[in-house]
């Protein structure tokens, strides 16, 4: 499918952290999903803070090989075995330009780790704009373009920004319209946990 040319604004948002009680129980979808260990708990917390997440949770991700702005090839079968987070973006959204320094900044903190990817993958169609945008701007995040609109698709990217979180198994862990304030020391504490 694709992205709207003007997500609504209840979709298009930085989404905030409610409180959460300390006794809170994990959605039964996720606890009886077959993730184990950090990831899974990481993928709890996010459930119960977003609480927007797809029934595709638990499933299987659908694999894509996209280009990156330089004409890198990228799968996610590639990265089987490590934990990958995905933006979906794009250029003409606001949300998704006003969160890009904090994206950026969370993504130099965490770019290091072996086990822990991070993606973004523009949904717009054309791929030297995406360049421009990226390079203007002096981000070093990894950017995948989607011009033919198969990874959005795919993952039924209906609002922009939209984040995935794939465990290290192929499995959709977090799935959630809207972004997090990725300043957010919450958000970056339960991220820290996948290290």
């Amino acid at each position: 499918r694709a992205v709207s040319a003007a997500p609504s604004p209840a979709t298009a948002r930085t989404l905030s952290i409610p409180s959460v009680p300390a006794h809170a129980n994990p959605p039964p979808a996720m606890a009886s999903s077959d993730n184990t260990g950090a990831e899974t708990t990481v993928a709890v917390t996010l459930a119960h803070w977003f609480r927007s997440s797809d029934a595709r949770v638990g499933t299987m991700a659908p694999d894509f090989e996209l280009s990156d702005i330089s004409g890198n090839r990228i799968s996610l079968a590639s990265l089987r075995g490590k934990v990958v987070l995905i933006d979906a973006w794009a250029t003409w959204c606001h949300v998704c330009r006003s969160s890009m320094p904090e994206f950026e900044s969370f993504y130099r903190d965490f770019r290091n780790s072996p086990k822990f990817v991070i993606l973004t993958v523009s949904q717009d169609r054309d791929p030297t704009a995406v360049r421009r945008f990226v390079d203007a701007n002096h981000y070093d995040f990894p950017v995948l373009v989607d011009p033919a609109g198969q990874f959005g698709a795919a993952y039924n990217i209906t609002a922009v920004p939209s984040e995935i979180l794939i465990g290290s198994n192929g499995q959709i862990l977090w799935y959630c319209p809207g972004g997090p304030n990725w300043s957010d020391r919450q958000i970056r504490s339960e991220f820290q946990k996948l290290l």
